[in-house]
């Protein structure tokens, strides 16, 4: 993605991790490489520009990248970013979960 965009100039970008769901299930997201698109995709996304991500929880690609992503954007600071994060509260525990991040500052 940085070599494609310019810093504070990315509007929108958009993540869906794990597996496509109705797809093959062994062509998966990884925790490193989405990670570290994460990080510079946050550079990158200009004041007002926001990122979302799903992941799909039920498969282990999905379940390992939510366990360690959301903890990490959990302590992003305030002044610099808001963080949503929307869960199905009558859904099973392995329904899709989405995460909004707006760049404040």
């Amino acid at each position: 993605v940085d070599e494609y965009v310019q810093e504070d100039t990315l509007d929108v970008a958009i993540y869906n991790l794990g597996y496509l769901p109705g797809s093959d299930k062994c062509l998966t997201t990884r925790l490193n490489t989405t990670l570290e698109s994460l990080e510079k995709t946050m550079r990158l996304l200009k004041v007002g520009g926001v990122i979302s991500m799903t992941f799909y929880v039920g498969h282990s690609q999905g379940k390992e990248e939510y366990d360690y992503i959301v903890p990490f954007l959990k302590q992003l600071p305030p002044k610099q970013y808001h963080v949503l994060l929307c869960q199905y509260a009558n859904q099973s525990a392995n329904a899709p979960t989405s995460v909004w991040i707006e760049k404040k500052s």
